[in-house]
């Protein structure tokens, strides 16, 4: 007669890979969203004052550039006071 024995497979045995447990992965994410609000938040520090100097700077050359407007046409309309080397008044 024949006696049947069971023998235990190695390869069941084994720790076989599966999914990344969910671990790992809040891990990957915790890191990339810390990283990307420090990123996020220097530029805003950085970039916003510059963007309003920026600005001011652009509004003080129109300004600047609107009196010199001015001036001359004053100049324009005001004739035979001073020359171009003399203080206004001079000539009076």
């Amino acid at each position: 007669m024949v006696k049947l024995e069971e023998v235990e497979d190695e390869e069941l045995e084994k720790a076989q890979p599966g999914p990344i447990s969910e671990d790992e992965d809040d891990d990957f994410v915790d890191t990339a969203g810390k990283g990307l609000w420090l990123v996020t938040t220097s530029t805003v520090l950085v970039m916003v004052p510059y963007a309003l100097a920026y600005v001011e700077e652009q509004q003080i050359m129109e300004q600047e550039k609107e009196i010199r407007a001015q001036e001359r046409l004053q100049n324009e309309m005001t004739p035979g006071v001073g020359g171009a080397g003399e203080p206004r008044g001079a000539g009076l």
